[in-house]
C-alpha cells in the first residue's frame, strides 16, 4: 500500500489516495480487482487489509483491541484528520511505525517503557481536548 499526498496551494489541504499494489508481481491494482492482471494471483485480501487502518506501534505495545488503540484510532481520525500538521503526522507515522511496531515486539524492555509513554499521552490528549 502505497500512500501518496497531493498538495493544493489555493485551498491548502492534504489529500490522501491509496494504491494498492500485487504483492506478487508489484504492480499496480485497481479497486474491484480480485485477482491480479499481470501474474494472476487472488489480491482480494489486499483490499480488505487496505480498508483497515492500523495503529502500528501502540498495536504491537497493547493489543490491537485494546483500550489505547481504540482511543487513539478515534483521536487520529476525529482530530487530526481535521487538520494539515494532523494528515502530516498520519503519514509519516504510517511510513516509520510498521518497522519500529515490528522492534517492539520483540523488545520487552522497549514494550514495557512505551506502554508508559502512550499512558502519558493519552493523558495529556484528554487533558488537552476535554
Amino acid at each position: 500500500l502505497i500512500r501518496k499526498f497531493l498538495f493544493s496551494e489555493q485551498n491548502f489541504y492534504v489529500k490522501m489516495h491509496n494504491v494498492l499494489r500485487c504483492k506478487y508481481c508489484n504492480r499496480n491494482l485497481t479497486e474491484d480487482e480480485k485477482f491480479c492482471r499481470y501474474c494472476e494471483q487472488d489480491v482480494s485480501k489486499l483490499q480488505e487489509e487496505a480498508e483497515k487502518p492500523k495503529c502500528f506501534i501502540v498495536g504491537a505495545v497493547f493489543g490491537e483491541r485494546s483500550y489505547e488503540v481504540m482511543f487513539l484510532r478515534n483521536f487520529r481520525d476525529d482530530v487530526l484528520h481535521k487538520f494539515l500538521l494532523g494528515k502530516i503526522f498520519i503519514f509519516v507515522y504510517y511510513k516509520i511505525s510498521p518497522s519500529i511496531a515490528r522492534a517492539v515486539e520483540r523488545n520487552k524492555v522497549m514494550k514495557r517503557f512505551l506502554r508508559r509513554m502512550i499512558r502519558v499521552i493519552i493523558g495529556v490528549i484528554r487533558k488537552v481536548f476535554k
